[in-house]
């Protein structure tokens, strides 16, 4: 996005983009393991996770900050298969963090 200037503000960067995302997931990563070692529940802390996101968003909806669809059956049924497929894999990924090191998973997963 460039500015009137027509030079691109930091924020809007690709760089910046890049950097925040390498951030977020190594923060994650290391909270998860961190989670399933102090609680090995990894269902539980997953279920934690998504039911608190739920929340966020319906409340950053109810306080006008966001814009959420209704739940339609028919998208729901749609999307059902993709929603189960990632489920999955997320459930997966914690269950791998319960049973080995960081430095393990990390290279499974670029693999």
């Amino acid at each position: 996005m460039a500015s009137a200037g027509g030079q691109q503000n930091f924020f809007t960067s690709t760089p910046f983009a890049v950097g925040g995302y390498m951030l977020c997931s190594a923060c994650l990563l290391i909270s998860n393991k961190l989670a399933v070692h102090l609680l090995p529940a990894p269902s539980f802390i997953l279920f934690a996770q998504l039911m608190g996101t739920v929340i966020v968003v319906q409340c950053a909806n109810l306080l006008g900050y966001i814009k959420c669809d209704k739940l339609d059956k028919a998208k729901a049924m749609k999307f059902m298969p993709v929603a189960f497929i990632f489920l999955a894999t997320i459930f997966m990924n914690m269950k791998s963090l319960q049973y080995a090191n960081v430095e393990t998973f990390m290279i499974f997963r670029f693999s």
